[in-house]
């Protein structure tokens, strides 16, 4: 009586050997494809450190192309890690995938069993004890077939939990193809920003040196400029937030607000290639020979930023190939300062709301808005309370 249910298991036995030669097939593309995640890791890591020894350096032409040279490696680097990474996760569903068909094999396999279980169980049913005692030859072939009867019971039931299991498991199994497919959406988005982000790393390099003519001294005065502009807008930033402030102590209706522990600023710009710069960055001023009052965003030149709370357009300079910058006023002396604008989509005086885009990053050096003190496009990010310049990153969340 068996018989069915033995070819079954068989069946299923085959069916589990097949899938599980395609499982380790997968598992060792995996496996290889992490390896060489981590190889890139590796040396992506490498290029920053030659980044940060060339930073510790002296400003020179030659020394800025090395660090945009480097920058862009880094970038390429960067590239090859996110398309590995692609490929990875594609891989992971496709194994997902696999796992979700054997399970609904699985399924249908057990469900053949369960059903046999099922009707030999209804067969004695069908049979009254007593026509079952008569049928054997003593009381003990009876008891025996009784034992039978009890474990088809337990193996039925044994099946049919082993089927709710593997539907749950398959359930898990489809949630995490999901997460997989949203992962992948976001390796796509990903790997479109660094191509574009290497395209104006690439456009910086060629501005510089069309500028400079390759010339050391070109390049000197041209850094000398960008110190300048960078000191005139931190007065003019300074300046605009002590008349805002006045004309607030003459209004009766504002508040002085003395405790700022407790702003919350939404981030300008999505800090997928993390923080470059940080505020009072020593790095920062060992290369440059400026104090450091923001946070570096990385992101493609022309990036929408976005107001990281409520206020209004105090100041819009622009600057043409110079610095430019966006400064919003928020309100109880905090402000916020956008640099390296490449473009500004609202007015001077204009409310804005939490989120709205207020115009594009920028910081190629040589385009629009950028200055010369950037080796590559990215947001100068400053929080000021009071015009001090605080570090962002104790109010952003």
């Amino acid at each position: 009586m068996f018989k069915k249910i033995f070819l079954s298991v068989i069946i299923l036995f085959f069916v589990f050997a097949f899938n599980f030669n395609a499982f380790a097939d997968l598992n060792s593309q995996l496996d290889a494809k992490k390896n060489d995640i981590q190889q890139i890791d590796q040396k992506i890591q490498e290029l920053q450190q030659q980044i940060d020894q060339k930073q510790s350096e002296q400003v020179t032409l030659k020394n800025q192309i090395t660090i945009i040279d480097t920058e862009i490696d880094k970038t390429k680097a960067q590239i090859q890690k996110t398309q590995a990474e692609i490929q990875r996760t594609n891989l992971e569903i496709e194994k997902l995938r696999s796992e979700i068909d054997l399970k609904k094999q699985e399924i249908s396999k057990q469900k053949v069993v369960l059903g046999e279980y099922i009707r030999l169980i209804n067969e004695y049913d069908q049979i009254s004890p007593i026509e079952i005692l008569f049928g054997y030859n003593s009381f003990s072939q009876f008891l025996d077939q009784l034992d039978n009867l009890e474990t088809l019971e337990n193996k039925g039931q044994q099946t049919l939990d082993q089927v709710q299991k593997i539907k749950v498991e398959m359930e898990s199994n489809k949630k995490d193809l999901d997460s997989k497919a949203k992962d992948l959406a976001n390796l796509d988005d990903q790997l479109a920003y660094e191509k574009e982000e290497l395209d104006g790393k690439r456009t910086g390099k060629e501005n510089i040196l069309a500028q400079t003519e390759d010339k050391e001294e070109e390049f000197q005065a041209l850094l000398a400029k960008a110190k300048e502009e960078q000191d005139a807008a931190n007065n003019e930033i300074y300046a605009i937030e002590q008349q805002i402030r006045s004309q607030q102590q003459d209004d009766p209706n504002q508040d002085n607000w003395q405790d700022v522990g407790g702003a919350e600023l939404g981030w300008p710009i999505n800090p997928v290639q993390g923080i470059s710069a940080y505020f009072m960055d020593s790095s920062y001023y060992s290369f440059w020979g400026l104090q450091h009052y923001a946070i570096d965003i990385p992101a493609p030149q022309g990036t929408p930023m976005h107001a990281p709370a409520d206020g209004y357009v105090a100041k819009y300079s622009d600057a043409g190939l110079g610095y430019s910058y966006i400064l919003l006023y928020h309100g109880n002396g905090l402000s916020t300062v956008f640099g390296h604008a490449s473009a500004c989509y609202v007015a001077e005086g204009a409310n804005v709301k939490r989120g709205d885009v207020i115009g594009l990053s920028g910081g190629a050096p040589g385009s629009r808005g950028a200055g010369w003190m950037t080796t590559g496009p990215h947001l100068h990010f400053e929080v000021r309370i009071n015009g001090n310049p605080v570090d962002p990153m104790k109010y952003l969340k």
